[in-house]
This record gives structure tokens, C-alpha cells and sequence, in this order.
């Protein structure tokens, strides 16, 4: 396999991760805690976008050396786009159908996908380079 096709691999499995953060974090604020939807939805990504920063930091980029705070604050800047695409695609998604626990999940998987290709442009061009 060569290096591009095992990093994006690894990309995939942290992307993974983050869809199951960002639904379990989901479900429990919209569920438990009685947040709308798309403020909750918002709060998802912020807590998994943490999460796929700090794993592809040292899983998908081996990347060290450099100031952590400051390379997460420009790794949430950088992929706001794709997180801006994710939750509107997610958005779009639950005004379309209803918001039952499957749709909400489904709403994720959906908005991942979409914007899968542009965070790992983003991530591998401008932040782990």
C-alpha cells in the first residue's frame, strides 16, 4: 500500500472514530439534555473535531514539534469548511425527514461523508504538512 493510500486509510479510521463521537455526543444532548438538534449538532462536531484533530496529529500524520494549541485552533479554522458542509448537509438531511434517533445518526453519516474529502485535502495541505 503506498504512503498516500495508508494515510487516507487512517484518515478513514479516525473519520470513523468521529462519526462515533460525534453521534454519541449527539444523541446524548438531544436526548438527555433536551438541545435542539442543530445547536447539539454543532456541539457534536466541536467535540469530534477535537477528537479526529488529536488522532490524526499522531495517528494519521505522525506530527510533532509543533505547538498543539495553536495547531488546534488552525486545524478547527481550516475545517470549518468541511464542518460548515457537514452541518448543513446534516441540516438539510433532518428538514427532509424527522428528528428520530435514525435520522439524526443518518444525518452524520451523511454530512461525514460530504465533507471527508475536503478535510483530509485541508488537513494534509495546510495543517499537518
Amino acid at each position: 500500500m503506498s504512503g498516500l493510500s495508508a494515510q487516507l486509510l487512517r484518515f478513514g479510521v479516525v473519520g470513523t472514530v468521529g462519526f462515533l463521537v460525534d453521534s454519541s455526543v449527539l444523541l446524548a444532548l438531544t436526548h438527555y439534555l433536551a438541545i435542539g438538534p442543530l445547536p447539539a449538532r454543532v456541539l457534536s462536531f466541536l467535540v469530534a473535531a477535537t477528537v479526529t484533530w488529536k488522532l490524526n496529529r499522531h495517528f494519521t500524520f505522525a506530527q510533532t514539534g509543533s505547538n498543539p494549541l495553536l495547531e488546534w485552533g488552525k486545524y478547527l479554522l481550516a475545517t470549518a469548511t468541511g464542518g460548515a458542509l457537514n452541518v448543513l448537509v446534516y441540516k438539510g438531511w433532518i428538514s427532509f425527514t424527522d428528528t428520530s434517533t435514525m435520522n439524526l445518526v443518518a444525518g452524520v453519516a451523511i454530512g461525514s461523508v460530504a465533507a471527508m474529502t475536503l478535510n483530509f485535502l485541508i488537513a494534509k495541505k495546510l495543517i499537518f504538512k
